[in-house]
């Protein structure tokens, strides 16, 4: 019987996230994907609700492809986000959509790779 639960435990850790192209992420709104880009720029918004970071990947505010948010209470997950600018990474997560641009929320360090 532990041998049983153990297996489909492994198994459903074996679930990873399919790999999509930046130009395609608005076909995989609700879907969990892994998605690769350049960060053009990181904005810090201090002031503003949640504290935000937003990384835009593959264009300058408002013009990226995708939007990587990850608020102020999971900030401190992370190594210093600024230090992202002009590096290539993978992120992995939800596919939203927030005022007509698509994003994914990061709350653990485990979402993000750099290249």
């Amino acid at each position: 019987m532990i041998k049983k639960i153990f297996f489909v435990f492994l198994l459903g850790c074996a679930v990873f996230a399919k790999t999509v192209s930046i130009d395609n992420v608005g076909e995989y709104i609700g879907d969990e994907v892994r998605v690769c880009g350049k960060v053009y720029s990181v904005y810090f918004a201090k002031n503003s609700k949640g504290q935000p970071t937003f990384l835009n990947i593959d264009g300058y505010y408002p013009n990226q492809k995708l939007t990587v948010v990850v608020w102020g209470i999971y900030k401190s997950r992370f190594s210093s986000l600024k230090n992202l600018k002009n590096k290539h990474i993978c992120v992995k997560g939800y596919i939203e959509v927030y005022k007509n641009k698509f994003e994914i929320v990061l709350k653990n360090k485990n979402q993000l790779q750099i290249k």
